[in-house]
């Protein structure tokens, strides 16, 4: 899932919302996308859901998640037995999405913040301390400069605010590389998902 904007030099319907730089006034619809990506990183739009511009005093964040939901049942609808993993950004890390991808039989990568899920990051970091195993080493990139460190833990029980539980698994890569001025660099990302995670000499997810 990605956002783009749909973006008028002229005010485009009485929803547009906008934005001034520079004395200059652009008027925008933001718009979650469906991208289909291939091995080699090409991406393409598969379906598209405007984000509506309420009248009342919804967050940004609200409007999103609304037009996820609506946008994950016209896909389900129009490629119902399409296997499908969705890649999405923190936001979506929640009881209701695991739900929803539950119920449609579809799997999931979602960004996992530090400070998001804190059930979920205490035993991930419980669990991989007990499987030492569950490591990788991998380097990638051009002249074998970039070294990703995985680990990851599987079986990790979550219990959303509906009180329905969810097993998960997480994941975590920390990416060390070389700046721009040749100086190393290391960023960590992680992730949960609902595939199991093992190691078939680079990681492998199983549904």
């Amino acid at each position: 899932m990605g956002r783009v904007r749909l973006g008028f030099s002229h005010r485009h319907c009485p929803h547009c919302l906008t934005r001034t730089h520079n004395a200059k006034t652009l008027y925008y619809h933001p718009v979650l996308e469906a991208k289909l990506i291939t091995s080699n990183g090409f991406a393409f739009s598969l379906m598209t859901e405007f984000m509506e511009n309420p009248k009342t005093k919804a967050t940004k964040q609200d409007c999103e998640l609304k037009a996820f939901y609506r946008l994950a049942e016209r896909l389900k609808a129009r490629f119902p037995r399409l296997p499908i993993l969705l890649s999405m950004d923190g936001l979506f890390a929640g009881g209701p999405t695991f739900d929803l991808c539950q119920r449609y039989g579809w799997k999931f990568m979602i960004v996992l913040k530090d400070d998001d899920l804190p059930s979920i990051n205490e035993e991930f970091d419980a669990l991989s301390k007990l499987q030492p195993e569950n490591r990788l080493v991998w380097r990638t990139g051009k002249g074998a400069q970039i070294k990703q460190a995985f680990r990851w833990a599987d079986d990790i029980a979550y219990v959303d605010s509906e009180k329905k539980e969810h097993i998960l698994s997480a994941v975590e890569c920390l990416e060390t590389k070389p700046d721009k001025a040749g100086q190393k660099k290391t960023t960590k990302f992680k992730w949960v998902t609902n595939c199991h995670v093992s190691i078939k000499k680079r990681l492998h997810f199983i549904e």
